[in-house]
């Protein structure tokens, strides 16, 4: 079974396996960039990582991701494959005498 996510909260804590996308958005510059090189904002890219689809089951996971690799190669989205394994973080506050 697959989930697509689009929130930290919606990856699972527990060992699963994900499939990453990657891409990027044209920014245009604005006029006076173009005008006066040095003021407003010049054309640039964005780039985007993102967790899109989680799964529990590892067969499925590969299947769906060599599904998916096949299709990049003619559509530009960049595709990646992981075994996400969580880690749970502790902070401890200590008072000691100065």
């Amino acid at each position: 079974m697959s989930k697509y996510v689009s929130k930290l909260e919606d990856i699972p804590q527990k060992e699963c396996w994900v499939i990453v996308k990657a891409s990027s958005v044209f920014i245009p510059g604005d006029e006076r960039s173009r005008q006066a090189p040095g003021h407003g904002y010049p054309e640039h890219t964005d780039y985007y990582v993102q967790v899109y689809e989680v799964f529990n089951d590892e067969e499925a996971f590969k299947g769906e991701l060599a599904h998916q690799i096949k299709e990049e190669r003619f559509g530009g989205t960049k595709v990646r494959g992981f075994k996400f394994v969580p880690y749970v973080t502790k902070t401890t506050v200590e008072v000691v005498p100065a």
